[in-house]
């Protein structure tokens, strides 16, 4: 089993996207025009750049090709928010730092979710067992 610590309240990739304009030069004309794109809001970003160093510091060569993984998360407000989009956040995230090669269900095969309230700690806590680990859970 490996433990990975993710601090600050997860951002949310699914509900945090922004419409913006981006500039376009036609190569044909040379004009330019405004074209729209979505991306991720900046609040998203950050999060996400800030978990990635601390997962990179962590990691230390860990990489799993397939396995079972437990998320905890502890939010730092009452706010309510969907769980499926914090797990979905934080699997790309590992996705982007290297430990695991994808987030579909043939990597991830069984996942457990566990959130709470540390107001003085928000953060989500990231267990990761090999396919042939026993995992003990207490409901």
């Amino acid at each position: 089993m490996k433990q990975f610590i993710i601090h600050g309240t997860v951002a949310s990739k699914k509900n945090s996207k922004e419409i913006t304009i981006r500039y376009v030069k036609n190569p044909k004309t040379g004009r330019t025009s405004p074209k729209p794109f979505v991306r991720s809001s900046d609040r998203y970003m950050q999060w996400h750049d800030s978990a990635i160093t601390e997962l990179m510091y962590q990691k230390q060569g860990f990489f799993i090709e397939r396995g079972k993984i437990i998320l905890k998360f502890y939010f730092g407000d009452r706010i309510r928010r969907d769980a499926d989009n914090g797990v979905s956040s934080v699997f790309d995230t590992l996705t982007d730092a290297g430990i695991i090669p994808d987030d579909n269900w043939n990597v991830l095969f069984k996942h457990m979710v566990e959130c709470d309230y540390d107001k003085s700690n928000p953060r989500v806590e990231v267990y990761i067992y090999s396919p042939d680990e026993k995992v003990v859970v207490e409901f």
